[in-house]
């Protein structure tokens, strides 16, 4: 894991963008975007934040085996947009629902409780996952 301090090493993210990006889906541009661009505040001292695709990238590659895994599919609509998780097993739906919701106001909402443990993501639970701001990173 990364020192506290120092930027995480940014091949661990391309990895996991490589092995799992194409398991996020985007219903258009706008569900893109809202991702793509949404960082989370840490609140830590030395100002890191979680690019929230890398998040669904870290979940993605937990829940990954040679049964099951995960699709992430994100809809934006009305300036609002959800963010779905969808656990196939055996090539067949198995679970199908809502987990994230930005809402117009630019808030991110977690819909089954599991705020904490995006939270936890700022400090490594799901590996160098972070990243620092520019002025912080030597």
């Amino acid at each position: 894991m990364a020192h506290a301090t120092s930027e995480p090493d940014p091949s661990y993210i391309q990895r996991l963008r490589e092995r799992y990006g194409q398991r996020i889906e985007f219903e258009n541009q706008a569900a893109r975007d809202a991702v793509v661009c949404f960082n989370i505040n840490c609140h830590s001292r030395d100002g890191r934040f979680l690019p929230l695709v890398n998040v669904f990238l870290a979940k993605l590659a937990a829940v990954d085996s040679n049964r099951s895994h995960l699709t992430i599919l994100v809809e934006s609509r009305g300036g609002t947009t959800r963010v779905r998780d969808r656990l196939m097993n055996d090539g067949r739906i198995v679970d199908d629902r809502v987990v994230f919701e930005i809402n117009q106001w630019g808030e991110l909402r977690s819909t089954n409780g599991k705020a904490e443990a995006v939270m936890n993501a700022c400090f490594g639970s799901f590996g160098p996952i972070w990243k620092l701001p520019a002025s912080k990173v030597k």
